[in-house]
């Protein structure tokens, strides 16, 4: 709002400072305000950043918790000139053998093509170079009589008003506009085909086959069983087949293994985004928090250069989730996920994955749960009994009571449960990772709107507080005026009856 100020003309006092001085004090509140939302704003973020971590680490376990994860096969076949595969689903055997009796192919339709000699479609035959004369020409003993006033257009009128009810159409040619294709409707018929063309400069037979050769499906006979396809891609008992030539009674064999080295490194990138994720989420549970750095209010900011606003947030950033209940419990309970037997099925231990280093003797709690591999054991593991790692990670727990079915519930399926959860308990705390303000009705959302009415009916006050300031001070400019004013006018009267 527009002031007349009165500076100290009349009083000598320095207003604008005094003043200054005065809404220093009165914005102490509001400073105070905005520095725990600024804190709060900065706890959001840094859940939220948890909440990243974890949604990265989820699609880690996804890849573990189904048994589709461990269904990863190497195939070899005998013969891949005749026969390759691959593995779509769970083989039930190791050893296939394989004899391609018959490949499929297209059918064939009777057919005709005539080539013109002319300009385009719709040139009269008597207009084309060359032209002789009137002439014939038969298509299963039909005859069709050509005149100098046809083009290939009639012609294609011609043919189909004769020939479409025995089954045969008529068609111009879209890569080449000068020949006409006649050909039978159905491959499947008897249908055959017959042309005879009178000497002439116009038409011509460019190509004839003379019946219907109907489609071939293609036929394998494995392991004593015989299948047949439209193409040549069968799929039987998991494994996906192309055939590409026939085998002459001979048999391809197809080897099927499972793909140690394939499930080992999702296994090993498993673990390894689990350690990432703790290191990173123990490091900010133990960040020191430093009390005496509050966030800098808009003056403070003024008196420091970049590099001194810098050093000051990070540390004021410092902290503000240390030892955060909600991040440490969800710890505890990935903890508690690894470490616990699957009933019915085994220990992590005896695929050669421990909580805790087993060499140095690190405990999995002093060494905040991180997870080691003895990669040779793995392998091993996944090599004599891929079913077993793949039960201790996928198997589905039966019990009705919930603590019976957890103890039953695979590795990678408790996990994946943990991680929601926590995931879930984030979002209704600081709201999901991409949340804009004004939809975000998390906990601390709410709080920080409740800051901002806050913050705005005080700075709404503060400008009330100002405003009084003002026409206090200029109360005080006016009446010392005026007192100046009477104080020379008496000194004025005393010096004229001296005089």
């Amino acid at each position: 709002m527009n002031r007349t100020m009165f500076t100290g003309l009349a009083t000598g006092l320095d207003t604008n400072q005094i003043i200054r001085d005065l809404m220093r004090v009165e914005r102490l509140p509001l400073d105070r305000l905005n520095q725990n939302r600024q804190m709060l704003e900065w706890q959001r973020e840094d859940y939220r950043e948890m909440n990243r971590l974890f949604t990265s680490f989820r699609e880690k376990v996804d890849a573990l918790r189904l048994q589709s994860g461990f269904s990863v096969y190497n195939v070899v076949s005998s013969n891949e000139a005749a026969l390759t595969s691959s593995v779509v689903g769970r083989p039930s055997q190791s050893m296939y053998s394989v004899e391609v009796v018959q490949l499929a192919q297209a059918g064939k339709h009777a057919s005709a093509t005539f080539d013109f000699a002319v300009a385009h479609p719709g040139q009269k035959f008597s207009e084309a170079e060359g032209w002789a004369g009137d002439f014939t020409f038969s298509v299963n003993g039909v005859e069709f009589n050509v005149t100098g006033e046809d083009t290939v257009e009639s012609v294609v009128v011609k043919l189909n008003e004769k020939l479409y009810e025995s089954g045969f159409r008529a068609e111009i040619d879209r890569n080449n506009v000068n020949q006409i294709v006649l050909k039978s409707d159905d491959v499947h018929s008897q249908a055959e085909i017959s042309v005879a063309v009178e000497d002439n400069n116009v038409l011509s037979l460019a190509g004839l086959h003379p019946k219907n050769e109907p489609p071939q499906q293609a036929k394998i006979v494995i392991n004593g069983v015989t299948l047949t396809s439209d193409t040549n891609r069968f799929t039987y008992d998991g494994i996906q087949m192309d055939v590409k030539q026939m085998t002459g009674g001979q048999t391809v064999n197809l080897s099927i293994s499972r793909d140690v080295d394939a499930i080992f490194e999702k296994v090993k990138a498993f673990v390894e985004a689990y350690n990432d994720l703790i290191a990173k989420v123990n490091e900010k549970l133990g960040e020191n928090r430093y009390r005496d750095y509050p966030p800098l209010t808009d003056e403070q900011r003024e008196q420091l250069s970049e590099t001194e606003i810098e050093k000051w947030e990070e540390r004021a950033r410092s902290g503000l989730i240390k030892n955060d209940p909600l991040l440490s419990r969800a710890l505890s309970d990935l903890r508690l996920d690894f470490y616990s037997t699957v009933e019915g099925v085994g220990h992590l231990s005896e695929i050669g994955i421990t909580v805790g280093d087993p060499v140095v003797g690190l405990s999995r709690y002093r060494d905040g749960g991180k997870l080691y591999i003895d990669e040779a054991k793995l392998r091993e593991a996944i090599s004599n009994d891929p079913d077993f790692v793949m039960n201790l990670f996928t198997v589905s727990g039966t019990s009705q009571d919930e603590a019976a079915k957890y103890k039953e519930t695979g590795i990678a399926k408790r996990v994946y449960d943990s991680v929601n959860r926590v995931i879930s308990q984030l979002n209704e705390k600081a709201g999901y990772p991409v949340s804009l303000s004004e939809a975000d009705n998390s906990l601390i959302g709410k709080q920080l709107r409740d800051l901002d009415e806050r913050i705005s009916d005080m700075e709404r006050r503060l400008q009330q507080i100002e405003d009084r300031y003002w026409r206090q001070f200029t109360a005080l400019e006016k009446a010392m005026e005026r007192l100046n004013q009477q104080n020379a006018w008496l000194m004025s009267q005393l010096g004229s009856m001296q005089g």
